[in-house]
């Protein structure tokens, strides 16, 4: 529970009122275009349901016989004005004009039905999309910090339940619109009786705030339990193998049931909250119409058939109150969803509306002219880092102090050093994922994250990354379009060529998930393979051999030393290289690099 108490505090760093001050403005932000002819059709729709109650007296005081009211004397005359004067003739009249009257509501209520239904889906698919645009352009030490968990769980989940919820929102703006026409036709019928309405009205408005706050801590608790959910889960999924050795499924087994069984505990107490406000309104709706009844009768000796009508308009009534109340406790219930949704976004706007290279290189290696260097094809290049200095969010000293490093054009060089002395940090900033406190990084002279060196670069990670696709797909994803033979060729260098050929299917067999039909070394020289075929004039490869074994790693590497001409190799690794392979090696401690071995 401390866990979910934790979380607690962080939702509520958005207040419910100004979140859903927040929220409002969202909505109809997006909605600005749309509003005016949707509000027409649920206006439209709520004056004809007024007009077919209004018709209810007037209809049975025809049929009746009855001395007629002010309302069914107006009407009378009006359709005396149409040539309509003998009794039949108005019964007629009166029945086509309900039919008339039915046929454009119903007409009415379809369009508004499809209109609100775009409106909010529409709103959620806006709101989806944001989203992932912003978690898209979001910088590289930020999405470092999101916690994959939560963002799943927004992503997928509580846009979900900003789904119901804004169609709950529909549903209260309809049910006002409503209960506002039920309202006037009453009080056109009689207007001391249409104050029985009123008073639904103000036994609904002093129940509201309790259900309100009510709702929303439950909808709060429903989002943490979810949160934990999807937390354990990936947790589960990400260590199976090793949960299975260490026999430790019933740890994760135990807490994914506990908030199983709290999200049902708290989903029961909300249908319990719901079910009790549908009985006391019951019960409250049979008191007001008894109270009614009585003062009608005995008090304003109110005619049989005009009673009859306030009664109709009464029962007609409870339906749209009851719906606006627990469409409100719905809209409360799933508010913090919209919340959880605002916390992600807050957690990235901020490093997706930097630009995408703060600092401007000191110019350095190869002074090219630009567009040279976006005609050229495949050529090396020259990497130059000058004083550059890094710092993790949270260190209190830097991790690269003034670092100065240069790799010439076509060079094959290693990076060596110890866990955690910076390597996978340095090829951040040389890739563009991250941004020096202060020094620079230069590739051609251009910043790291230029558009113009995005199709130039290779990245070949230590942690392999694979669809569950077939090999094929794997080697052209991020990838140009490519020809069999050179995904052949890229697979002979990266050693990778001889079990491909050897299995059933060839390039067509499918890797599985995250590529466990491989092995570490198989996965290692696929990913190999697919960066050798974006073609790239500076390859970077992050403990990218570590799994492979040392002849199959040598000979890989022997084939890449052939590719100076083409591209320059940036090698990070633990390992003893063959120096007749190397331009350089150079280690990497106490945030600075030194030479180490002269190569080739």
């Amino acid at each position: 529970m401390d866990s979910l108490d934790r979380r607690a505090v962080r939702c509520q760093r958005f207040a419910m009122p100004a979140a859903l001050l927040d929220y409002f403005r969202s909505f109809f932000g997006y909605a600005r275009g749309k509003l005016l002819g949707t509000t027409m059709i649920i206006v439209g729709a709520a004056l004809l349901e007024g007009v077919g109650l209004l018709a209810i007296l007037p209809f049975l005081e025809m049929f009746s016989g009855a001395e007629p009211s002010a309302v069914t004397r107006r009407l009378v005359d009006a359709m005396a004005t149409l040539g309509i004067t003998t009794q039949e003739q108005r019964i007629v009249a009166v029945l086509a004009g309900f039919l008339v009257l039915v046929a454009l509501r119903n007409w009415l209520v379809w369009a508004r039905s499809l209109r609100l239904q775009e409106l909010g889906q529409g709103y959620v698919d806006h709101v989806r999309l944001g989203i992932f645009e912003t978690m898209a352009k979001a910088d590289w030490a930020t999405i470092r910090q999101l916690k994959v968990h939560e963002g799943i769980h927004s992503i997928s989940t509580d846009v979900q339940r900003l789904s119901a919820g804004t169609q709950r929102l529909l549903n209260i703006i309809v049910s006002s619109a409503m209960l506002a026409a039920q309202l006037i036709a009453a009080f056109v019928i009689s207007p001391m009786l249409a104050m029985a309405i009123l008073a639904i009205f103000i036994v609904a408005a002093a129940v509201t705030p309790f259900l309100w706050r009510r709702s929303h801590r439950l909808g709060q608790q429903r989002t943490i339990r979810g949160r934990n959910m999807f937390e354990t889960l990936l947790s589960f999924l990400t260590v199976l193998k090793l949960a299975k050795i260490h026999k430790q499924e019933a740890t994760y087994l135990s807490a994914f049931a506990d908030d199983v069984r709290g999200m049902r505990e708290e989903a029961l107490q909300f249908v319990s909250q719901q079910s009790a406000l549908s009985a006391v309104m019951q019960l409250g709706v049979a008191l007001i119409i008894c109270l009614v009844v009585l003062i009608a009768l005995f008090w304003l000796q109110t005619g049989y058939l005009a009673l009859a009508a306030i009664l109709i308009i009464l029962v007609r009534t409870n339906g749209p109150v009851l719906n606006l109340l627990q469409s409100a406790q719905q809209f409360a219930n799933l508010l913090p969803a919209y919340i959880g949704l605002q916390e992600l976004e807050a957690s990235l706007a901020s490093s997706a509306q930097r630009s995408p290279q703060e600092y401007q290189p000191t110019p350095a290696g190869r002074k090219d002219d630009l567009a040279k260097v976006q005609e050229r094809s495949q050529a090396p290049v020259a990497v130059q880092c000058s004083a550059l200095s890094f710092r993790h969010p949270g260190q209190t000293k830097p991790l690269l102090n003034q670092l100065d490093f240069a790799v010439s054009a076509g060079q094959l060089v290693a990076l060596r050093g110890q866990s955690g002395a910076g390597k996978t940090t340095l090829l951040d900033l040389m890739t563009g994922l991250l941004t020096p406190d202060a020094g620079s990084v230069a590739i051609d002279g251009l910043p790291p994250a230029d558009p113009r060196l995005a199709r130039r670069l290779a990245y070949a990670p230590q942690d392999p990354v694979l669809l569950d696709r077939s090999i094929a797909d794997n080697l052209m994803w991020g990838v140009p379009p490519q020809t069999s033979e050179a995904m052949w060729s890229a697979l002979e260098i990266a050693q990778a060529r001889a079990f491909v050929e050897a299995m059933p299917n060839g390039l067509q067999t499918r890797v599985g998930e995250r590529g466990q039909s491989l092995s570490g070394g198989e996965r290692q020289r696929i990913c190999l393979a697919r960066a050798l075929l974006r073609e790239p004039s500076l390859l970077i490869m992050d403990e990218a051999t570590s799994a492979i074994d040392r002849p199959p790693e040598k000979a890989s590497l022997s084939g890449l030393r052939a590719l100076s001409d083409r591209m320059t190799i940036i090698l990070v690794t633990h390992r003893e290289v063959d120096l007749t392979l190397l331009d350089g090696s150079y280690a990497l401690t106490s945030g600075a690099i030194y030479p180490e071995k002269s190569g080739a």
